[in-house]
């Protein structure tokens, strides 16, 4: 009899063991440090619809150094509370959700088209001074931002833009 209490006591402290470990994995997975803190509180609403193609076409237009790129859409693709107000998903039970890691990515797909529009020639010849310095600040204020791969791609961007 003493042996089995034995083995019970012990299974109880494994349990409970086994327990309080799977609520430290469950919090290191789910846990995502500084994700709303740090973060935009998200727009109002999203992008009007086609934003995903006007990304597209926006950053192509870019690369190749045309002069005709929104700039009003670079900004938007910028702006952190936006994207993740787009890249925001509901979920079944009815919460929501923001993919961060989504945002982010257009947010670095428009800085790295902004750096390669600067590098054509020609390309801001027809561009309004005025409109340029906006989205030269929109970048620079990404320069003070958590994530470090943004804060660098932003660093990187305004080296290229002086340059010019």
């Amino acid at each position: 009899m003493s042996q089995d209490s034995g083995l019970w006591k012990r299974g109880v402290v494994l349990l409970g063991l086994m327990t309080a470990l799977a609520g430290v994995v469950l919090y290191l997975v789910f846990y995502r440090p500084g994700a709303s803190a740090s973060s935009a509180t998200p727009a109002k609403t999203a992008s009007r619809p086609g934003w995903k193609i006007r990304y597209q076409a926006t950053t192509a237009l870019a690369r190749r150094g045309s002069p005709n790129v929104p700039l009003d859409e670079l900004r938007e693709m910028l702006d952190e509370a936006q994207q993740l107000k787009n890249f925001e998903e509901t979920l079944k039970d009815g919460r929501k959700v923001l993919d961060e890691t989504a945002a982010r990515r257009t947010m670095m797909s428009a800085l790295k088209a902004v750096a390669e529009w600067h590098n054509k020639p020609g390309a801001l010849k027809d561009v309004q001074q005025e409109e340029l310095q906006g989205l030269y600040k929109d970048i620079e204020k990404l320069t003070d931002h958590p994530a470090v791969a943004l804060r660098q791609e932003a660093e990187k961007t305004l080296i290229v833009i002086k340059r010019k």
